[in-house]
C-alpha cells in the first residue's frame, strides 16, 4: 500500500520547476548564439575586408581598384555589375546608377587611361553626333603625350593630379540624366558635366559639343549645395 506524502509531492513539483527553468535558460542561450552568428554574418557580408566603405554617398558603396593610384566607388545595387576588358557596364536605372555611370565612363574616356581602354569605351558606350569627334580628339591628346612618357601604344599614361571628390545628380528620369562629377587636386575643384541616355538597358554618355569636355568643365571654390562628397576612408 502506497502512503501519500504531501512533502514528497512538493519536492517533486520543485524538481520539475527547476528542470523547466534550466531548459528555458538553455533555449535562450542557443537563440542568442544563433542571433549573434547571423548578425556577425551580416556584418561580414556588408563590409568585406578587401573593400573600403565610402564615408558619404550610400551604405553599399565600396572603393575598388581602377588603375595605379586611383580607385573608384562601386555599388552592389547600382553597379557597375560588369567588368569586361577594361570596360564597366551594368548600371542601375536610378540616380545612383547614373552617377556611377558618369564616374566610371568618364574615367575611361580620359586620354591618360590609354587607347586600349578609351577607344572601346567611346565606341561602345558614348553616343551622339560628336562621338567620333570625341574619339579623334582623345586619340590626338594621347599620342601627343605618350612619347614624352616613353609608353608603348595603348599603355596608360601617368594620371593627372586630380582625383574624385564627389558628384551631384542635376537631373534624372528613366531615360536621361545629367551628373556633375567633381575632381580636386586638393587646392581647386573642377566640375565636369556629363549627360547620359539610357540605351540597350544601360547608361551611355552623350558626347559633348565639338567632342570637347572643356566646354562642360567649370572651376569651383567648393562643392555646391546638394553635392555628395566622396572620401576614400581608412
Amino acid at each position: 500500500m502506497t502512503t501519500y506524502d504531501p512533502r514528497e509531492r512538493v519536492r517533486r513539483a520543485r524538481r520539475q520547476a527547476a528542470s523547466l527553468s534550466a531548459l528555458v535558460a538553455i533555449a535562450g542561450l542557443l537563440v542568442s548564439i544563433v542571433v549573434l552568428r547571423v548578425w556577425l554574418g551580416r556584418e561580414t557580408d556588408a563590409a568585406p575586408p578587401s573593400s573600403t566603405i565610402v564615408r558619404d554617398g550610400g551604405p553599399d558603396l565600396r572603393w575598388e581598384p581602377f588603375r595605379e593610384g586611383q580607385d573608384l566607388p562601386e555599388s552592389l545595387t547600382a553597379g557597375p555589375a560588369k567588368h569586361v576588358e577594361n570596360r564597366a557596364g551594368g548600371f542601375a536605372r536610378t540616380q545612383m546608377g547614373a552617377a556611377l555611370a558618369a564616374i566610371h565612363l568618364g574615367s575611361r574616356i580620359d586620354y591618360t587611361i590609354g587607347s586600349t581602354t578609351f577607344e572601346p569605351t567611346i565606341r561602345e558606350q558614348v553616343i551622339g553626333p560628336n562621338a567620333e569627334l570625341l574619339l579623334e580628339k582623345t586619340s590626338e591628346a594621347y599620342e601627343q603625350a605618350r612619347p614624352d612618357q616613353h609608353k608603348l601604344p595603348g599603355e596608360a599614361l601617368q594620371p593627372g593630379p586630380f582625383h574624385l571628390a564627389g558628384y551631384k545628380v542635376e537631373k534624372h528620369n528613366p531615360d536621361d540624366a545629367t551628373v556633375s562629377v567633381f575632381l580636386t587636386d586638393n587646392s581647386k575643384i573642377n566640375s565636369v558635366r556629363f549627360d547620359l541616355h539610357w540605351v540597350d538597358d544601360d547608361w551611355h554618355l552623350v558626347a559633348p559639343p565639338g567632342g570637347d569636355f572643356s566646354s562642360l568643365t567649370t572651376r569651383l571654390e567648393a562643392l555646391p549645395v546638394g553635392a555628395v562628397a566622396l572620401s576614400r576612408g581608412t
